[in-house]
């Protein structure tokens, strides 16, 4: 047998033993072992789909089945649901933490009625905190193809967690926590959001899945963008055992350079005619794909050799200091190489890193989408919610920016 065979072998004989763990506190406490050990094994046939889903609800989960420290899991509401996804078991819960200081990690799993026995887990976005994004395992992921049905519609069983953070801001909509980084205060919270509240997760969902099939998948994938794909870069290299396949996409892996990196977009944005509209975002890609769209041999509207590609933005400097709809202005200029360059801090943060690279925007990145929607170039900047909470960030998230990206090439 090959080394890689033997490995896949021994990833599927730890994740069974967890389960057969999570299978023998069943029949020791459960007020009715008999009862618990047919519904684990022998109860498909027997019970309509809907009421398979109906005994997930209250099921619990001790501490001892989980492969970083918990206070045990819980399963507040399991319903069938139809949609055009199809037909799915739609279960929420949540995983306690071990300091009472701390919040639940809330999740949801889907599982199909028709399962093609492969699942796969979402990661989040921007600061996490809620279960209506990606994490809810309900969309196509950070990389698909419009129209192309999502991976539940397919037969995959789907989940996602919010790391293990959230407040309430009724009537407002709960992704405000996507922005709200006040749980860095809690260290408990702050490293479920790094990436132990993905493995808790994960392994909440295997003893459902199992609970419901019989059976654990037969292939586990991750997918996730920003950071999720930051997200997917700690699974892969913390867990490996866990997934036969992780898709991370435009990462967000250096979290507090990033942010400073944006500040500082920001700043040259509200300099008084640094503002780029659309029309100025249209005419920086259109330049950029003119010069750069045959270098890779076909004028296709697509830049296939980015590597070659290196548009000068001063060839779009208006004439003798003026103004004009097909050229830019000296400071609309200055911001364009302001999000072209990097961003470099005066010292290191706590774990070394200093940068954060520029965006592509010369090299056929389009900024229409970005910032070209709005017209407001004098508007003043404003604090928005808990943008302070930033800088517990710098102080405290490690692994948010320790975490290495794997070479494409």
């Amino acid at each position: 047998m090959t080394p890689s065979f033997l490995f896949i072998l021994l990833r599927r004989w730890i994740m069974h033993l967890r389960i057969a763990a999570y299978l023998v506190f069943l029949l020791a406490f459960s007020s009715s072992a008999a009862h618990s050990q047919e519904f684990v094994t022998t109860r498909v046939g027997k019970l309509s789909p809907s009421e398979q889903c109906r005994l997930l609800k209250g099921m619990k989960m001790p501490a001892e089945v989980f492969g970083l420290p918990t206070s045990g899991t819980y399963i507040k509401s399991a319903r069938l649901v139809h949609d055009h996804r199809g037909e799915y078991c739609k279960v929420f819960g949540g995983v306690r933490p071990v300091d009472t200081s701390a919040q639940d990690i809330r999740f949801e799993v889907n599982l199909p009625t028709n399962w093609n026995h492969k699942a796969v887990q979402f990661g989040g976005g921007t600061f996490d905190g809620w279960l209506g994004g990606p994490t809810s395992g309900l969309k196509r992921g950070p990389v698909s193809v419009t129209g192309e049905p999502e991976p539940l519609a397919r037969g995959y069983a789907t989940f996602g967690g919010d790391s293990g953070h959230h407040k309430r801001y009724f009537p407002l909509p709960d992704a405000l926590n996507t922005v709200n980084a006040s749980f860095a205060r809690n260290a408990e919270e702050r490293r479920n959001f790094e990436g132990d509240g993905l493995k808790k997760t994960h392994d909440a969902a295997m003893i459902i899945i199992q609970r419901l099939y019989g059976t654990v998948p037969s292939r586990m994938f991750f997918l996730g963008g920003s950071t999720g794909g930051r997200e997917a870069y700690a699974v892969m290299q913390r867990w490996p055992e866990d997934y036969d396949g992780v898709l991370g996409a435009y990462s967000a892996w250096n979290q507090v350079e990033l942010a400073l990196q944006y500040i500082r977009v920001s700043q040259a944005l509200y300099t008084r005619g640094g503002f780029l509209s659309r029309s100025k975002t249209k005419v920086l890609a259109q330049a950029v794909m003119k010069a750069c769209d045959s270098l890779d041999g076909l004028q296709d509207g697509i830049i296939g050799n980015v590597a070659a590609c290196r548009f000068d933005p001063a060839t779009l400097l208006c004439p003798q200091g003026g103004t004009g709809r097909h050229c830019l202005t000296a400071q609309e200029l200055r911001t364009v190489q302001v999000f072209a360059t990097e961003q470099k801090t005066d010292q290191p943060l706590w774990n070394g890193v200093q940068s954060m690279p520029g965006f592509n925007v010369l090299a056929g990145a389009d900024l229409t989408g970005t910032v070209g929607l709005l017209h407001h170039a004098e508007h003043r900047p404003k604090m928005f919610l808990n943008s302070s909470h930033y800088s517990l960030l710098i102080e405290h998230c490690d692994l948010c920016s320790r975490v290495t990206a794997v070479p494409t090439r």
